[in-house]
């Protein structure tokens, strides 16, 4: 939702921001004055797509662990491909913390899923129009 359409928590928190083809994943203690602060400077309007609130330590090691596990989507910073909803950021926070939990880097085996559902996905397209 845009900015002047929700509530913005207060408190630390880890968020999902997006605009254009673009999401950033942050984490900020104020992440009202931080919205303002991302629009001021974007070109685009930004989306405030999802947000985990959680302690100063575990919001920290949250988006460690998510910027890990998007690595294969990274473009710039804080930003990665695509347009990230709430409910591919639930499964994205369930998998992050998987990760530090477990302390195992899994981002590697991600990408390669992704690459191999995209390949499937073209052959099949590909076998469709041959028929």
């Amino acid at each position: 939702m845009y900015m002047d359409q929700i509530e913005i928590p207060e408190g630390h928190a880890v968020y999902f921001v997006s605009g254009g083809e673009l999401t950033k994943v942050g984490k900020s203690k104020r992440l009202a004055k931080r919205m303002v602060e991302l629009q001021a400077c974007s070109p685009v309007p930004l989306c405030l797509e999802y947000v985990v609130q959680g302690s100063a330590v575990s919001t920290q090691k949250l988006e460690r662990a998510l910027h890990r596990v998007l690595a294969y989507r990274h473009h710039h910073h804080e930003w990665f491909e695509g347009i990230i909803k709430e409910d591919e950021a639930k499964a994205l926070v369930s998998k992050a913390r998987l990760t530090y939990r477990k302390g195992k880097d899994f981002s590697d085996v991600y990408e390669r899923v992704d690459r191999l559902l995209d390949e499937v996905s073209f052959d099949f397209q590909a076998l469709k129009k041959s028929r």
